[in-house]
Order: structure tokens, then sequence, then C-alpha cells
């Protein structure tokens, strides 16, 4: 297993080890690395969808496009196929490519900068990058010939991001994803519309009224039973445009509603995660289910580690709007209270906790019920 170190990402030579920083149980996928360098170069993901053959696409302050790549070759020769022909990537200025390094704690940085050659690229074409002799040759599938560019190396190690984030954040996107799609179908429903963009439009000039008669109704069962017999037919029989919604969708929420970048740096502020209504932390719930004091029978697949939850039930999933809850106050919060009346309910979880734990181990986190800290989005 690799042992990844915080390291000073402007030389080689002086690395910095943090000592928090411990073996990893999940060796990190390729968008972990590619990510990490990303960040250690300064640069931001524009878009997780946004990819072909596993480019991930970043840009810089100016808006220029770098595109990030792992191999997981430890070979000084090796062949980096592109296809970069997508209406969301223009021409990237700059392609890094990452490999192992051979002494298993540090990996490759190729820097390829494009700005001077770019006229001399189609990467609209597929085709590959071969790395040989020190120099990188570019092949063109659609074309006779070579280009040959420079590079710069370094060689660096990082601090890598929890191997749970990407799959965290996709989570969140997909829930939303559904209950936007929920509305949209209820919209055409009501308004005998015949396709997604038409009721897209109408929710976002009445997104509250509609939010609010979708809630209605479920105080009928009978109409609840009528509405999802409503929603299948439509899916069945528009399955290709839903699709097309799907992954428009996945763009606008990564672009308006979330980004990734704003993800990550929420879920990778703490090592031991802590619930933010209860103030338990992922470490204290690891030592009462050791001691046997975790009574739920669902500790197999919920509440060893924090859950994200909406302060404001009815709101997306929006950078003010998110939280880390356990299990626990995540079930009994539901959709039923909002923050202010769940704070006597996180109290006596508190106690409980406090109890099981022989002490006053954890402080109740007051400060997170003060009114700066509700999200007040709709």
């Amino acid at each position: 297993m690799v042992k990844y170190i915080l390291f000073d990402t402007e030389t080689t030579g002086n690395q910095k080890e943090d000592s928090k920083n411990d073996n990893y149980d999940i060796e990190p996928s390729s968008f972990d690395i590619c990510y990490s360098v990303g960040s250690a170069k300064g640069l931001n993901l524009v878009n997780i969808e946004r990819q072909k053959l596993q480019w991930y696409q970043f840009q810089n302050s100016q808006e220029n496009i770098a595109m990030i790549k792992y191999i997981d070759s430890t070979q000084e020769e090796f062949n980096v196929s592109f296809d970069f022909n997508d209406d969301f990537i223009r021409n990237p200025q700059k392609l890094i490519i990452i490999t192992p390094n051979k002494d298993k704690a540090k990996v490759n940085i190729y820097v390829l900068n494009l700005i001077n050659v770019e006229k001399f690229l189609d990467f609209n074409k597929k085709g590959y990058i071969k790395f040989k002799n020190k120099k990188a040759f570019f092949y063109p599938y659609s074309k006779a010939g070579q280009l040959s560019i420079e590079y710069s190396f370094e060689i660096i190690t990082l601090n890598i991001i929890d191997s749970k984030t990407l799959s965290r954040y996709k989570s969140i996107m997909e829930r939303n994803y559904l209950q936007q799609l929920n509305y949209l179908l209820f919209i055409i429903g009501c308004y005998g519309l015949k396709n997604l963009e038409d009721a897209w439009s109408i929710y976002s000039k009445l997104r509250e009224d509609i939010q609010k008669r979708y809630k209605d109704l479920y105080s009928n069962i009978a109409n609840v039973r009528k509405r999802n017999k409503c929603f299948n037919e439509f899916k069945a029989q528009n399955s290709g445009d839903i699709k097309k919604f799907e992954k428009k969708y996945y763009n606008y929420f990564q672009e308006k509603i979330l980004k990734f970048d704003d993800f990550s740096e929420f879920w990778n502020k703490e090592k031991s995660k802590t619930c933010k209504y209860c103030d338990i932390s992922e470490e204290q719930i690891n030592i009462l289910h050791k001691e046997n004091k975790v009574e739920t029978k669902r500790f197999y697949s919920r509440g060893q580690t924090m859950e994200i939850d909406k302060k404001n039930a009815f709101g997306e999933y929006t950078k003010c709007n998110i939280i880390l809850s356990c299990y626990w106050c995540n079930n009994a919060k539901t959709d039923e209270f909002t923050l202010e009346e769940f704070k006597s309910i996180a109290k006596g979880i508190n106690e409980v906790w406090n109890n099981r734990l022989g002490g006053s181990n954890i402080k109740f986190p007051d400060s997170m019920y003060n009114k700066e800290n509700n999200c007040n989005e709709k």
C-alpha cells in the first residue's frame, strides 16, 4: 500500500511529512490521484461527467483548460490515448500525465504546455502520445507523420483526497436529480405537457408553488398511487428524453448547484468527521461499537461513517444547505423538523452518547443552531 505524504510541490527536494496522514485503507482511484494533482497545481475541476478515456478536465483562474490523466505504468516509455471530441471540451492548453514512481511513495508528473504548438494539433481526432527518449510524440490516427514536443517533469507526493469523496458527491447529485425529476413529472401531469424541457421552464418560475402542491399529494394515498402510475407510464414512453435530460441536469448541478471543489472541501475538512447536530465523531462511534454499545441492527450498512443531510429538507444539496450528520440524527430529523426545532432532539441524543461513553466527552454544538448557520433557501 502506498503511503501518500504532504509534499512541497514547488520543489522536489523538500519533503514535509504530515503525521496526521496514515496509510489508506482503500487504494486511491485514478480520479483521486488526478484530482489531488490538479489541486496541488491550483486547478479547479470543471466537470466529472466531461471526460474521455479517463482524462479529467480542469481549468485555472484564467479559464485555460488542462486535461489530466493517470497511467498505471512505471515504464519510462509509454503511450497515452486521447480523444477530446466533445462539445464541452475545447482544445486544451496543457496536458498533465501522472504515473507511479518506482519507489512507491511518489508520483511522476509530465506537464506538456501546448499553447505554442496547438495550431499543429488536432484534438478533435482520436490519437495517442508516445513518451520516448525524453520527448513526447503526437500521433493523430487520421494524419500521417508526427509532432515532437518537449515536456517538464516533476516527482511529487500528495495528500490524496478521501476515496469516498467522488462516490458521495455522485450519490447526492443523483438524489437531487431524482427529486427534481419527480417535480417535473408532476408538472407534466398537472399541465398536460409532453416534454421535460417545458416542465423545467415552468418549475424554474413556480418552484415554491410546485413543491407545495407536490407535498399536498401525500395527504391522499389514492392520489399518490395515481401519480406513480402516470410517472411510470411517462418514463416508459420517454426513456431516451429522460436520459438526455439526466446528463444535462448533472452538468447543471455541477456548475450551478454544488461544484465538486466545494463539496471536496466540505467532505475532506476533518479526518475523523463529526455530526454537526449532536457532535459525536466517527472515532467515538467506533469506540461504542467495540464496546457493544451501539444497538442498531443496521450498523453493517449505516452508522459507521457520517452521512450528508440537508439542513432544509426541502431545499437542494447546495453549499450552504449540506451538513454532516450521524445516522441517528439523520434518521430522527427526517423531513419533519426545522433546524431550530431539531435542537432539543439533538441535545437528547448528545446526552445518550455521553452516558454511553461514560462522561461528558461530547460537547453539544450550540453555535451550530445560530440563525446565521441556517440555510434559508427554498
